[in-house]
């Protein structure tokens, strides 16, 4: 008798598993939009000065100039701000770097990765 409840657990926890471990989006995510990679961009800026890793100053910057550059795992968005308020002259820009799904990969004042 323990063997037939033992199997039949077994057997019922399979059966069960599968609806459990099924999830939908099993394809290749979008690339993310110009306007996405603007807002992503924008929402770095603000987490910067929020958390005063750049100067309040860049509270007055908006629009960044975007580009997109290749890079070794594929293309890059890069997103970048202009702040002539900026007491020196190596922060008067500041770059974000976004992969084309959405993920920020850095910020940061040279521009490079």
């Amino acid at each position: 008798m323990f063997i037939v409840r033992l199997m039949s657990v077994a057997l019922l926890s399979v059966v069960l598993a599968g609806p459990v471990n099924a999830h939908s989006n099993h394809g290749v995510a979008a690339p993310i939009s110009e306007t996405q990679v603007s807002e992503r961009a924008e929402a770095v800026k603000q987490q910067l000065i929020s958390s005063k890793q750049v100067a309040e100053s860049w509270k007055n910057v908006k629009n960044g100039s975007i580009s997109q550059q290749d890079a070794q795992g594929g293309k890059l968005w890069v997103v970048k701000y202009d702040n002539p308020q900026a007491t020196d002259p190596a922060n008067k820009s500041l770059y974000v770097f976004i992969d084309e799904l959405g993920n920020i990969i850095t910020a940061n004042y040279t521009g490079k990765l």
